[in-house]
């Protein structure tokens, strides 16, 4: 009988080169892509390397989309870096604590410092996408077309997000004052 290849290697070999094509076609795209995520040209290349790592580690999710696959894929991975890197106060001069410590006692500061702690976890929990138009609205400071600009959204989809994420928060601030009996931010 003849020398076969398994048909794994075949499938395997298969893969690999197609992927190649994939990547090549899309490279330019997803550079882009992760260009107006990150907003910095260093930053974007490290998360275009984190998405095609992560698509050849996943090569068998791929359905029929590659470049809305590898689209989802640099969102999610963005989204995982700004949590674990972006856990962060509100925004506010670096020295704003300093500042604000002349004008009010301890306790004012602590009790603020808190209720921003708080306001990120209940944001943190968040679906997503309505995580992710929150903070780039409220926290990066970005007008709603700068938004649609950087995720490639509709206007209508940035706006419905945060006006969501606005309500699930409004809903979870009023059920958790009416559980603990008390004021929560």
């Amino acid at each position: 009988m003849p020398n076969q290849t398994p048909p794994t290697a075949v499938h395997e070999t298969r893969d690999s080169e197609w992927v190649k094509r994939v990547i090549e076609t899309h490279h330019e795209r997803l550079l882009l892509q992760c260009l107006r995520l990150t907003r910095n040209p260093d930053a974007a290349l490290d998360l275009a390397q984190e998405v095609v790592q992560r698509a050849l580690a996943n090569i068998h999710q791929l359905e029929n989309n590659p470049r809305g696959w590898l689209h989802t894929i640099a969102i999610h991975t963005w989204i995982n870096e700004q949590r674990h890197w972006g856990r962060r106060m509100l925004p506010g001069p670096a020295n704003s604590d300093v500042v604000a410590s002349e004008a009010k006692s301890p306790e004012q500061i602590y009790m603020e410092k808190q209720s921003r702690k708080h306001l990120l976890r209940l944001v943190n929990g968040l679906p997503d996408s309505q995580r992710l138009a929150i903070k780039l609205r409220f926290l990066d400071d970005m007008a709603p077309r700068e938004i649609v600009e950087r995720l490639l959204w509709s206007i209508g989809k940035v706006n419905r997000e945060i006006e969501y994420a606005l309500r699930n928060l409004r809903r979870r601030m009023a059920e958790e004052k009416e559980e603990h009996g008390r004021h929560v931010l």
